[in-house]
Parts: structure tokens; C-alpha cells; sequence
């Protein structure tokens, strides 16, 4: 008897333990996790072709669709390779992996009628079509790629953005594209602060900086390793400092020439016999030059050790292929978690039938465990024998001592049904297994 006692206790102790680590696991690694870290891609209209090839979604938290084009009377134009079909499949595909969409408004050579159309005549009704744009393709951001504003626009750029942001209001996010304010020989490359003023800056979400083409006389590089940190403190002080938590620092996946040719990451692996381990590389007589692995490592240490929102990357569409081991995307996420830095992934809501579907199973399911319980302790207790057969098999039997045993049954079905309901099901699996282990070494004797 004492023996079978014994076995009882240490039994009992071990399920208790095994269930006490399982539900102190979860708040451990929530308290773990640091901060949230944005990992942020341009997918331009004439990539779109690559994303399936090129993009797992996973590793993204926000993609923003480049570009839409502003016109001289405020309207909103796709560019000639882009389409209202593009945007909405990335959009879907995007969003069905809890991704959120941005569109990316101007850019390089597509910035010439932003005077125009946030001009004091035209300013309200492009305000107007940006915001029936984003509503229109479910868009969660709306990124301002002005480039640039000039001197005397500067305050025409922040009531603009003051406008704009007032407009959006706090579902849909605004965030702003900077060039990279330091050359790649660590020296500004210009009195940045005179165009993009820090009350403009400082409205917006956050702030993308295009930490790339930077290369000048003597530096060839057009993004080296250093770069990264040098543009977010320079865009953190011309902000008024402690704006860390607001900018997003640029990698370009592709190599640069001195003559301005650009190859994309994935040419380069793919010319090259190995993975370059150097920040250079010379393809049919030119040298390029890019960020190898090793280098992505760093910037995106550098950017969370500042304490920054994330990194942007241009173009994910241009790293190499899903299932290479070579992307460059894979080494920012192993960095990441190696942090132990949790992605900032947002709370998109799924459709809107499967929703109540599911919540309400659930609690139909838990009532149901509710209601078997409730049966099994009024069986305990002595009630409802009535409902119990007098006789089994021709013998009578008694009642009280068989709702003992029908309640202890009922029990143990109400506590496996919760177990399913609360627990992932192999975790579920896992105490069910060591509780009936625990009932045969307790009853084997």
C-alpha cells in the first residue's frame, strides 16, 4: 500500500511539473522579445513577374508598391509598366500572409509634378486621390517618395505632409522616403534639413532612408557597410534626436558600377563560381559593388543595436531565389532572431465569415465541457441517479456507487475535450499520454 502511494505522489508530481513548464513557457519568450523590428520591401511594377520566384512573405512585414505617379493637377497615375491588376494581387497575396501593403507615390524621375499637385490650388484634391486610392485598394500605407523637394518647397512640403497625415488619419500609415544624407566617404552630402524640415519629418510614421547610391569621388562603393549607421544618425539628428523608433534604414540587394550600371544580387551570385565573401565584383570588365552577406549582416546589427524601426530593402524582387540558399533576405532574419528582436507584424483581420465561425465554436465547445462537467459533479454528489439503469446485465447494481464511477469517466472526458480546445494538439496528446501512464503505473499493482 505504501508503495502504491509512493507511486501516486511522484506520478501526480510529474504531470503537475510537465503541465506548470508547458503554460510558464509562453510568458518567457514573450518578455524575451525586445522590440518590434520592421522588415520593409519595394517591389517595383516591372518586378512584379519575380515575386513568386523571389518573395516569401514571411520575411516581410510591410512590401510597398512602386510607384504611383502624381500628376499636375493632383490626380494619380500607374506608371506605363504598372496596372490597377498588379496592385490588387499584391494586395491579396500580401494580406493572406498578414503582410501590410503600402503604396509608394513619386520617386526618382517620377517626381516631377509634386510642386504642382500639393500646390494651394490642387493640394486638397491630391489629398483627396491619395486617400480614395488607398481606400480603394485596401492599402494599410502611403509612402511619399518626393525626390526631392526643393529649398524654397520646403514648407509647402510640411503642410503637405501635415495635410496628408490629418487626412489618413491613424488606420492608414504615412511614411516618408529620404536619400541617404551621408556620401560613402562618411561626408554629408548636403544641408538635407533645408529641404526636408524636422517638423515634416517627424509627422510621418516613420521614415525611409535610401541608405544606397551614396558612391562619390575617391569611394566608389555606392552603400558600403558603414553607411547604415551613418545615415540613421544623421537622419536622427537633423530630427532632433531621439527618433531612432521612427527610421527604417535602406540595403540595396544589387551591385553598382562606377559608370552607374547596376546588376541585380541574383546576377551576381549567379555569374559568380562561389558566393562573394568581398563587397565587389567584376562582371564582363566591370567591377560592382554590393553588399555581400556578411555585410547585410551588419547594417541590419548596426540598425537594431541603434535601436532603430527596421530595414528597407530594394529590391527583394532582386535577391536570389526562394529556395537558394544564398538570399540575402535569410541573413537578415537569422540576425534578427538571433537579437531575439520580434518582427512587427500587424493584426490584419481575416474575412469576415470565418471569424464568428471559429470564435463561436469555441465557446460551443467549451460550454459542451461545461455541461459534462457539471453532469459528472451532480453524479458525485449524489443527484440524478435516477437517470442511471437499475440493473446491468440482469444484476442490480448500485446507483450511488455507479455514478461514482460514471462521474470520474465524465471527468476525464470534460478535462480531454478542454486540453484540445486550449492546447495545441500535440501538447494536448502529450499530457494525455502521461496522465493515462501515470494510471497504469498507479493501478498495475
Amino acid at each position: 500500500m505504501k508503495r502504491k502511494h509512493m507511486g501516486i505522489k511522484w506520478c501526480l508530481l510529474l504531470i503537475m511539473s510537465f503541465v506548470q513548464l508547458l503554460f510558464l513557457a509562453t510568458p518567457i519568450q514573450v518578455i524575451a522579445a525586445e522590440s518590434n523590428f520592421r522588415t520593409i520591401g519595394y517591389l517595383p511594377d516591372y518586378d512584379t513577374k519575380f515575386i513568386e520566384a523571389t518573395i516569401d512573405f514571411n520575411q516581410l512585414t510591410d512590401v510597398n508598391y512602386f510607384a504611383v505617379v502624381p500628376q499636375t493637377n493632383g490626380s494619380l497615375k500607374f506608371t506605363e509598366s504598372g496596372n490597377s491588376e498588379q496592385l490588387e494581387s499584391l494586395v491579396t497575396e500580401a494580406h493572406k500572409a498578414n503582410v501590410r501593403v503600402g503604396v509608394s507615390i513619386g520617386g526618382w524621375g517620377l517626381s516631377d509634378y509634386f510642386v504642382q499637385a500639393t500646390s494651394e490650388a490642387n493640394q486638397s484634391k491630391f489629398i483627396g486621390e491619395i486617400l480614395d486610392f488607398a481606400n480603394k485598394y485596401k492599402l494599410d500605407t502611403v509612402d511619399i517618395d518626393w525626390e526631392y523637394p526643393a529649398e524654397e518647397q520646403a514648407d509647402q512640403y510640411v503642410e503637405f505632409i501635415k495635410n496628408l497625415k490629418k487626412a489618413l488619419g491613424d488606420d492608414i500609415k504615412l511614411s516618408i522616403c529620404v536619400p541617404t544624407g551621408v556620401a560613402s566617404n562618411g561626408q554629408a552630402t548636403g544641408r538635407w534639413e533645408n529641404h526636408f524640415k524636422p517638423e515634416a519629418l517627424r509627422e510621418a510614421d516613420w521614415v525611409n532612408i535610401m541608405a544606397y547610391d551614396a558612391q562619390v569621388d575617391g569611394a566608389p562603393n555606392h552603400s558600403p557597410a558603414d553607411l547604415q549607421k551613418n545615415s540613421l544618425n544623421y537622419w536622427n539628428t537633423l530630427m532632433g534626436g531621439d527618433q531612432m523608433g521612427k527610421l527604417v534604414g535602406g540595403i540595396p540587394f544589387y551591385g553598382k558600377a562606377e559608370n552607374g550600371a547596376v546588376v541585380t544580387y541574383s546576377k551576381i551570385v549567379a555569374e559568380s563560381p562561389a558566393v562573394p565573401t568581398s563587397d565587389s565584383i567584376e562582371i564582363a570588365g566591370e567591377t560592382y559593388f554590393f553588399n555581400s552577406k556578411a555585410t547585410v549582416q551588419k547594417k541590419v546589427q548596426d540598425t537594431i543595436d541603434l535601436g532603430a524601426l527596421g530595414v528597407m530593402i530594394w529590391a527583394p524582387t532582386q535577391d536570389a531565389a526562394v529556395k537558394s540558399s544564398n538570399r540575402l533576405m535569410n541573413v537578415v532574419m537569422s540576425t534578427v532572431k538571433a537579437n531575439n528582436v520580434s518582427l512587427d507584424e500587424p493584426e490584419l483581420t481575416a474575412p469576415e465569415e470565418t471569424v464568428p465561425e471559429v470564435k463561436s465554436f469555441k465557446w460551443i465547445m467549451l460550454a459542451v465541457v461545461a455541461l459534462i462537467a457539471g453532469v459528472a459533479l451532480l453524479l458525485f454528489r449524489g443527484h440524478l441517479l435516477y437517470v442511471l439503469p437499475k440493473k446491468i446485465n440482469g444484476k442490480r447494481v448500485r446507483r450511488a456507487n455507479l455514478a461514482k464511477g460514471v462521474s470520474v469517466l465524465l471527468f476525464l472526458v470534460a478535462f480531454i475535450l478542454l486540453l484540445f480546445i486550449l492546447l495545441p494538439t500535440l501538447v494536448a496528446l502529450v499530457i494525455i499520454l502521461l496522465l493515462f501512464g501515470a494510471l497504469y503505473f498507479i493501478l498495475r499493482d
